[in-house]
């Protein structure tokens, strides 16, 4: 299901029901900020959307604050995939990879079973303290797996995994942002508004 999308240095790929794809990554070196975004390119019936799926894992989130982990792993899975995750979890944490630094992205079942749906992580770096760490970190190659699920029950699977959602700014996992507060973000809107009236 890679494909040929497999080539690209941000591969792309297809989903089956049962799949899931795993990406494997250390911890980039000290950066202002770096982000894992799930997203769907587009389908047959949609056209190109380039759409995200749910919140972005990103430098700040508590996956990545709460833990000294310096290897994580980023699943991404549809709604019907909860069996092969689960086996894809014991088989990290038995590798070695700790259970909180494994983040699961789930595509909605909806969009999974749409013709020719394709989708990719996107990994966002900005400004390396270090340029020279970052450069060897990007030539890195973080390796992508794409798994295969073999379910070991014939029946239908009715435990699904949670749609993804997006947090709003109140939600206790969001970061705490004071310069857009709403009354200071309003002054900042006034003043840009009347800089470009000028």
């Amino acid at each position: 299901p890679l494909g040929l999308g497999g080539l690209l240095p941000s591969p792309m790929w297809r989903l089956q029901q049962e799949d899931a794809v795993v990406l494997i990554f250390q911890r980039p070196p000290p950066v202002e900020y770096f982000s894992f975004t799930t997203y769907c390119l587009g389908s047959y019936k949609r056209g190109f959307v380039f759409s995200s799926l749910g919140d972005s894992l990103n430098s700040h989130s508590p996956k990545m604050t709460d833990t000294d982990s310096k290897l994580f792993a980023h699943v991404v899975a549809t709604e019907s995939s909860r069996e092969t995750v689960e086996r894809i979890q014991d088989a990290l944490i038995g590798s070695g990879v700790s259970e909180e630094a494994i983040h699961v992205a789930v595509v909605p079942n909806t969009v999974a079973q749409e013709s020719f749906a394709f989708y990719e992580v996107v990994l966002r770096l900005f400004r390396f303290h270090n340029q020279t760490e970052g450069d060897i970190y990007l030539q890195s190659k973080q390796p992508v797996f794409y798994i295969k699920g073999s379910p070991t029950s014939t029946t239908k699977e009715t435990k699904l995994l949670a749609k993804p959602t997006y947090k709003d700014r109140s939600h206790l996992d969001s970061v705490d942002e004071p310069a857009l507060h709403k009354s200071e973000l309003h002054a900042y809107q006034h003043d840009l508004l009347d800089n470009l009236n000028q």
